[in-house]
């Protein structure tokens, strides 16, 4: 009987080890720690993501409200001085999530010297800027005016101050080259 007891008991004790399974307190450590650095190392990654997302959206208003603009001004011979004509004319959407829209066109009676400014200002410091700028100009002997536009781009978030500047393409002078404000970088057409 002795043999047959502790036969009984070393089964049960074996049985009862196999349904007690889990993770010791030095494991789960283990593991917190782990994903504490890998979180670390990804999270500024995924933020510099968003904030990319971000900046494309303002590059994009900027970019076609400036086209909008074009059109205003193929259509009526002057620029846009607020959104209302852009949203009617191409379906421009103002609702921007983490941008502010701006809108300054100016519209002399004579001459040539009409220009657009369509800017973006980021709501939260680490977003950058955007401005573009349309402006008509008589190139080369030409009697129609040619229309141009330039986007700039911030070129670090933050450094722009409270309002975002217009571009000067020098519209006087006919000049098809825009020249970029302060801090900004010249991303084209």
């Amino acid at each position: 009987m002795k043999s047959e007891f502790k036969a009984k008991l070393i089964q049960h004790l074996l049985s009862r080890k196999d349904s007690e399974k889990g993770f010791t307190l030095i494991e789960l450590l283990v593991v917190v720690i782990i994903v504490g650095i890998l979180a670390a190392i990804a999270l500024p990654t995924f933020l510099a993501q968003v904030n990319k997302a971000r900046h494309a959206e303002a590059r994009n208003f900027v970019s076609t409200a400036l086209k909008a603009q074009q059109t205003v001004y193929l259509e009526t011979n002057q620029f846009a001085s607020n959104f209302t004509a852009l949203q009617a004319e191409v379906g421009l959407s103002t609702n921007l999530t983490y941008y502010t829209p701006g809108i300054n066109a100016t519209n002399p009676t004579s001459g040539i010297g009409f220009l657009a400014c369509i800017t973006a200002a980021g709501k939260r410091d680490v977003l950058k800027d955007y401005t573009g700028v349309a402006w008509a100009a008589i190139i080369g002997g030409a009697t129609i005016p040619e229309i141009y536009t330039a986007v700039f781009e911030e070129e670090k978030a933050g450094a722009g101050g409270a309002s975002v500047p217009c571009a000067n393409p020098a519209p006087a002078t006919n000049s098809a080259v825009a020249s970029a404000p302060t801090n900004y970088v010249n991303l084209g057409k």
